[in-house]
């Protein structure tokens, strides 16, 4: 990642160089949470998870936000801040807000990107195919493959981090 290999002239790392606002964006299960983790930690930056603004039990995920929170959140602590979740580029949209860097993190399987199917639809179809029309999909899965159609965080990304899951 060359910003954060940019270095000073005494070998460290130049803290002035790297972006206030980083956001962590990929499917559920991709490895943003543990990505964000080490990041803050690098980088002695706060950390925003977007679940922690979440009314319970809505069934959904972006309408279930507590906007005006996360909107403080994001903006009033001094330093860098590292927030991540999937459909960070739509929640910061909606706020106003435009990352510095968007990281967004691809889980590879042997075969190829995991979560493709889920992305594309694919996966909610072949639900449907065995269980039926009537299957129980949850929403998070529409709102997910809805997200990436819309905003197409795999694409855009600055970096995109391609985490190789284990065999």
């Amino acid at each position: 990642m060359e910003l954060l290999s940019q270095r000073s002239a005494r070998g460290q790392i130049d803290i002035g160089a790297l972006p206030r606002l980083m956001a962590i964006d990929g499917a559920p299960g991709s490895g943003k949470s543990t990505l964000s983790v080490q990041l803050v930690q690098a980088l002695d930056a706060h950390k925003v998870e977007l679940d922690d603004f979440l009314i319970p039990d809505q069934g959904e995920f972006f309408g279930a936000l507590r906007m005006h929170d996360l909107a403080a959140a994001l903006t009033s602590p001094p330093g860098r801040i590292v927030v991540s979740d999937a459909c960070i580029r739509k929640v910061l949209w909606h706020l106003h807000l435009k990352p510095d860097v968007l990281v967004y993190v691809k889980r590879i399987a042997i075969w190829r990107w995991a979560d493709q199917d889920e992305i594309e639809g694919d996966q909610i179809k072949q639900i449907s195919a065995v269980n039926g029309p009537n299957a129980e999909i949850p929403k998070l899965h529409f709102e997910v493959r809805e997200y990436h159609q819309e905003f197409q965080p795999q694409i855009i990304a600055d970096i995109v981090f391609e985490r190789i899951e284990a065999e």
